[in-house]
């Protein structure tokens, strides 16, 4: 059985110097001192191919429409509804803002913008919740 080299633990892992606890502590260090010196490589390779990243995710975004606008609702999310061009990209949006997309269900493809708001428009008369319908100004 292996020792750690610092603390003198029996819980080092096979191929490790160190146990859990120590290596966790040296990484923490080790950044702490590094930080900026780690910082100005990822800066500077980002700042070097940042146009060619932009115009490769814009196109791999496109590549994910089908050319429909499409009419969804979330049922996880006290039945939100809405309507997108981009569904990928739309679930994201959902996803950063805290909404559960799980389970999420396809009402309907449509061929133009407008036949998407009125379907849309319809399903928030019935009582669905969508597009601001939660957010109240205050006055």
């Amino acid at each position: 059985m292996k020792v750690c080299k610092h603390c003198g633990s029996k819980n080092c892992v096979k191929h490790r110097r160190h146990c859990r606890e120590c290596g966790n502590k040296y990484l923490r260090e080790w950044r702490k001192i590094n930080s900026d010196k780690v910082k100005g490589y990822q800066k500077k390779y980002y700042e070097q191919d940042k146009e060619s990243r932009h115009l490769h995710r814009k196109q791999w975004l496109e590549s994910k429409k089908d050319g429909k606008w499409t009419v969804y609702m979330l049922p996880n999310a006290n039945d939100y509804v809405g309507y997108t061009s981009s569904w990928y990209e739309r679930a994201l949006n959902h996803k950063s803002a805290g909404n559960d997309t799980t389970n999420y269900r396809f009402l309907m493809k449509c061929d133009t913008e407008e036949d998407a708001k009125q379907l849309e428009a319809l399903l928030h008369d019935m009582g669905y919740p969508g597009k601001h319908r939660h957010k109240k100004t205050s006055h």
